[in-house]
């Protein structure tokens, strides 16, 4: 490997087999950007694009050119190459082996190469496109776009289209038009405008939600789809909760277990993306959240305050969680642990001016100004800032931006609890 490699090669907004980076990240910085434009009046408009069998059409010569041009050459990509050569694959089923044949294209899936490979193929997708931002998780690929003209966003998004679709044929990529969705970002007053976005001929047609790396982002951003969904599923788990607690009713901690892993982990999933703003879709998710901790300690009344039961199990309340998550994100936020796209995410106050004055020293963070309370007051960055200069002023004596992020975790924790 040549020495002209460099580190950092890999696309910012690909958030795929990367460490740092997580669907979670992807969706924050997705969603806020979204939330941004609409809050400065701005349409935002995201094609989801679905690629056939993205990780078994890659073409092993493209691959090694592109391994090669980012420096990887001589004795190296003999060895990739012959990495890639004269693989094969059979299927056995009860003892009987098909007929072994070998694959000239793919990346090898389930090796540690393989993911690496399938990054490099992509990586220089977003080059390609000139009006809108790409995002990548691994082969779930999108472009948004925002303006204020709608038809210019038009325009622009078409453009893409047809340049990504060209990309794709070059790097011998394979498109399914059909799973293809569009979804138009609006704020719930705007009238949705006619739409004529196409890809390879083919029209796409507008939604009201897609799912997205495992969350329902729907067309005003206010979790309405998501909480849909979600609530069917934690329905469900309260009633296996319900079914299983008398099996393990002399072990309490078996019990919060089967909760953490039926219920709470639908729950918490993504919630920094749909769950800042109180509505009553949200509210159907703390009415949820308040039966499974009433199931899980025995609770034969719906009249008596649930309150007291969080703080026996030492679990928090939803709204509360989120507040932890979002505490926790700016802790990471001043360790410089977060993707580099969300490193420029916050402004700590004492970068602003030289003047040491008292604010700055505790490490709070500047507060912007913005246009809308959905999209503006009830952005994610907006909670992370008030949370965090908030929890600041309940320990002025501590320095939370020194000490490790479990011990923080386990400080918000307690906080909430002792409030209880």
């Amino acid at each position: 490997m040549t020495s002209s490699i460099k580190k950092n090669v890999f696309y910012d907004l690909q958030f795929g087999f990367r460490p740092k980076y997580s669907t979670t990240q992807s969706l924050i910085d997705i969603t806020e950007k979204i939330k941004t434009a609409l809050d400065q009046k701005l349409y935002s408009c995201a094609v989801f694009v679905d690629f056939q069998k993205a990780f078994d059409t890659v073409n092993h010569a493209i691959l090694l050119s592109k391994l090669e041009n980012y420096g990887i050459r001589g004795a190296i990509l003999d060895w990739f190459k012959s990495y890639l050569s004269n693989r094969k694959q059979f299927v056995s089923v009860n003892g009987f082996n098909s007929e072994s044949l070998i694959m000239k294209h793919g990346v090898p899936q389930g090796s540690v190469l393989g993911p690496l490979l399938f990054l490099i193929y992509i990586n220089d997708l977003h080059n390609a496109i000139q009006y809108s931002t790409t995002y990548h998780f691994a082969d779930d690929t999108n472009l948004l776009a925002t303006n204020q003209d709608f038809k210019k966003l038009q325009k622009n998004l078409n453009s893409d289209l047809k340049s990504l679709y060209k990309w794709l044929l070059a790097n011998k990529i394979s498109l399914n038009e059909t799973k293809t969705e569009l979804v138009i970002f609006r704020k719930p007053g705007w009238k949705k405008p006619t739409t004529k976005i196409k890809i390879n001929g083919c029209r796409i047609v507008p939604t009201s939600y897609v799912k997205y790396l495992g969350i329902y982002l729907d067309e005003f951003l206010n979790g309405s789809a998501h909480c849909e969904q979600l609530s069917t599923k934690l329905g469900r788990a309260n009633g296996m909760l319900a079914k299983t607690r008398y099996h393990l009713k002399n072990y309490p901690e078996h019990i919060k277990t089967l909760y953490y892993s039926i219920f709470s982990s639908h729950m918490t999933y993504g919630c920094q993306t749909w769950g800042q703003t109180d509505n009553k879709h949200f509210k159907r998710i703390e009415v949820l959240q308040n039966n499974a901790i009433r199931i899980i300690n025995f609770s034969p009344s719906k009249n008596d305050s649930v309150t007291p039961l969080y703080k026996i199990s030492e679990i928090l309340k939803l709204r509360d969680h989120i507040t932890m998550l979002n505490i926790l994100f700016v802790h990471d936020f001043i360790n410089q642990k977060l993707p580099i796209c969300l490193q420029n995410m916050f402004k700590l106050r004492k970068n602003l001016h030289s003047q040491g004055t008292r604010f700055a020293k505790s490490g709070k963070l500047y507060e912007p100004r913005v246009g809308s309370k959905n999209y503006g007051f009830d952005s994610m960055k907006l909670k992370c800032i008030k949370q965090w200069n908030e929890f600041l002023d309940f320990y002025p004596e501590t320095d939370f931006t020194k000490i490790n992020r479990p011990t923080l975790q386990k400080k918000v924790t307690n906080h909430f609890l002792n409030l209880y």
